[in-house]
């Protein structure tokens, strides 16, 4: 994870503690078990797809998923739905004990258009984007309710998603967390690419 994607969800922690919530810090280990069937869950659906015109007009990291997913049995997509299931089973076990988990939205700053494609290789493509989102696969899976807030900024003046993810029929606490830290980490006056001194100045210039 890029260290200043672990600040803003750092940065969060604490705006939450100055806010009466209890906070506490867990390490989330890598789940390759659960990211590799959910790759063969996300494939077949690509490939489920009726394509409307020639696959040649596709981008090559289509192509390689649809082919992969017809190489693919429905005894193999089974198993992949099990651990996937399973697994997000366990996740949410894992957070029982709190109400909200915090995470990362993505695991890097915001890349610029087309940086992880590799035409190439659409495997290595498909690796880079599987890496780049990290915590979104767990939401999909879980089908737990989630929403990434901008509640970072990069040294670039981009902005940087925080992840709040709450159990099963929490949309009411979620909508009311984020409610807060927007309050208490307020972005709407804020643009990507702005540095943190000019964003100061148009705050100063703006009050005046």
């Amino acid at each position: 994870m890029d260290a200043e994607v672990a600040a803003a969800v750092e940065r969060t922690g604490r705006a939450l503690a100055g806010l009466g919530h209890d906070v506490f810090a867990r390490d989330q280990a890598p789940d390759p078990e659960l990211t590799e069937n959910f790759r063969v869950m996300f494939t077949a659906l690509v490939g489920s797809r009726a394509a409307a015109f020639d696959g040649s007009a596709m981008r090559p990291i289509v192509r390689h998923l649809r082919s992969a997913a017809h190489r693919s049995s429905a005894a193999e997509l089974a198993a992949s739905i099990g651990v996937v299931q399973a697994r997000a089973r366990a996740w949410i076990l894992d957070h029982a004990d709190a109400d909200l988990v915090i995470t990362p939205t993505v695991t890097a700053p915001p890349t610029r258009v087309g940086e992880l494609r590799d035409d190439s290789d659409p495997a290595a493509e498909l690796a880079a984007m599987t890496a780049f989102t990290g915590n979104t696969v767990i939401g999909n899976a879980t089908g737990c309710p989630a929403i990434s807030l901008p509640l970072g900024w990069s040294s670039e003046g981009l902005p940087l998603g925080v992840s709040l993810t709450a159990g099963w029929g929490r949309e009411d606490l979620l909508f009311a967390v984020s409610a807060a830290l927007e309050e208490a980490l307020p972005w709407a006056d804020r643009y990507p690419g702005r540095s943190g001194a000019a964003q100061a100045s148009a705050a100063v210039a703006d009050a005046s």
